[in-house]
């Protein structure tokens, strides 16, 4: 059961709307006669949402009733009710809204949908759909409008039905190229003379090991994919049942000294996975010379 109470910090008076971990789910300052929704200023610099649990300091705030704390939080919203009902007219179920994270509430994801008033969606269906890494303020995601939160004013939204997603089809396009090569590889066995060298086995189990990866730790799986394509790419794995590679190398006086082979298949999928993933790669070189 939530309780209700109210502090004075340096002249402002905070009424909060505590669970029953003393974690705060609303948020009312007055300022003078003023009364700020956190609800609908989440983005404001000074009177945001208190964050941690109150456990430490709940006996030296005065708890009050819920009538006290709705009284306060109707005022809070009554000059954005006209707004609001506008808004209800406009956007209709099923639309698609595109949207910034700006913050996490106990509530979901807060998000900026360039409306007056901000969009709330389940964290956890969040990073379903977008992943873990992107699970910060400032990412961009397109959801759909689920309904209406009258007495937070919050726009519900939800992840939209899955369809084809060519962006994200795209991005397993290296590996299923891999897999490809694999299958024909085991084919080509099975109905010619042709027999898989140590290279190939190597080449399948890396393979897998991404597969793997990619599917429970995304980021951590396409380290491991980058890392099968170089070894690829260097001839030291193999996915196709015939191997075809470049040699570079210097001759002195009358012998040739090889310096690289390179495999033209693995490079091709190695420079598909780099077009893909510029943007990722490109952060991480600048996060690990930042460190």
């Amino acid at each position: 059961m939530n309780r209700y109470f109210k502090y004075a910090d340096e002249g402002v008076i905070c009424y909060v709307e505590l669970d029953e971990a003393l974690y705060c789910l609303r948020a009312v300052y007055q300022v003078g006669e003023e009364f700020i929704n956190t609800n609908l200023q989440a983005a404001h610099e000074t009177y945001f949402l208190p964050e941690g649990s109150f456990g430490d300091s709940i006996d030296s705030i005065t708890e009050i009733e819920k009538a006290t704390f709705d009284d306060v939080w109707n005022r809070s919203v009554q000059p954005y009710l006209a707004g609001w009902n506008e808004l209800r007219s406009r956007i209709k179920t099923g639309d698609k809204i595109p949207g910034k994270i700006i913050c996490f509430y106990p509530q979901g994801v807060v998000l900026n949908i360039e409306q007056r008033f901000y969009g709330v969606a389940d964290y956890d269906e969040c990073k379903g759909y977008l992943g873990a890494e992107k699970m910060y303020p400032g990412q961009h995601v397109e959801l759909v409008l689920e309904g209406y939160d009258d007495v937070n004013m919050w726009v519900k939204l939800k992840v939209g039905s899955p369809g084809l997603n060519f962006k994200k089809l795209l991005k397993w396009a290296p590996l299923a190229i891999l897999i490809a090569g694999i299958a024909y590889s085991i084919y080509t066995v099975q109905t010619t003379n042709i027999v898989l060298i140590a290279k190939n086995y190597w080449g399948i189990g890396f393979t897998l090991i991404s597969l793997l990866l990619l599917i429970i730790k995304p980021r951590i799986g396409k380290i491991a994919l980058l890392i099968t394509l170089l070894l690829g790419t260097f001839n030291l794995l193999a996915f196709t049942p015939v191997i075809y590679s470049y040699y570079f190398g210097l001759r002195i006086f009358d012998k040739h000294l090889q310096l690289l082979a390179v495999q033209p298949f693995s490079f091709l999928v190695l420079l598909l996975f780099v077009i893909i993933n510029f943007k990722g790669i490109g952060r991480g070189v600048k996060e690990f010379f930042r460190d």
